[in-house]
């Protein structure tokens, strides 16, 4: 969103998922709980995020989902032929993942983890 606060209200307050974090100064991201995965809101410069492979853009939220067999996923989505952007890897903040991205556009960030 190109205001994390308009964003962050919209997914805590009206959807009633549960935030987790937030960072920045000011705060410019943060992530929240929605089912047995999260969503990534995150507002100020689009462009590419290298590490997993995809652009930010305003608007378009990440959704990471967990899942206990990372390395399983990823091959059976290769072999799929889905779109993965990047990973499987471990990132700058410790958490094992892949991303791909879906028919729609929308980037899944898939997390291993129960």
């Amino acid at each position: 969103a190109s205001d994390f606060r308009t964003a962050w209200t919209f997914w805590t307050d009206t959807v009633g998922a549960e935030g987790l974090s937030s960072w920045g100064e000011p705060k410019y991201a943060g992530s929240v709980k929605l089912g047995g995965g999260s969503v990534t809101v995150a507002a100020g410069e689009e462009g590419p995020y290298e590490e997993l492979g995809y652009d930010v853009r305003h608007g378009r939220p990440q959704i990471f989902l967990k899942t206990p067999d990372l390395r399983a996923l990823h091959r059976r989505m290769v072999r799929k032929g889905a779109k993965v952007l990047a990973g499987p890897l471990t990132t700058h903040w410790g958490a094992k993942c892949f991303s791909a991205e879906g028919p729609d556009g929308l980037v899944v960030v898939f997390v291993e983890g129960k």
